[in-house]
C-alpha cells in the first residue's frame, strides 16, 4: 500500500533551523570540554580587556 505525505515547507524550514541550533550546541560544549581551547580563550579574554591586541599582519 503506497500512502502520500504532505509537509508544509514551513514546517521543514524550522527543523532545519532547529537542527542548525542543536549542532551549534553540540559544538560549543565540545569545544567548552577542550582544555587546551578553554585556556586559550580566557587569556585571549583578558588580553582584549587589557587591550592587548595582537598585529594581524604577524599572524
Amino acid at each position: 500500500m503506497e500512502g502520500q505525505v504532505c509537509v508544509d515547507m514551513s514546517v521543514i524550514n524550522d527543523l532545519r533551523s532547529l537542527m542548525i541550533e542543536i549542532q551549534d550546541r553540540i559544538e560549543s560544549l565540545t569545544l567548552i570540554g577542550d582544555e587546551e581551547f578553554v585556556e586559550s580563550y580566557v587569556k585571549a579574554k583578558e588580553e582584549i580587556k587589557n587591550g592587548e591586541l595582537g598585529d594581524f599582519d604577524e599572524l
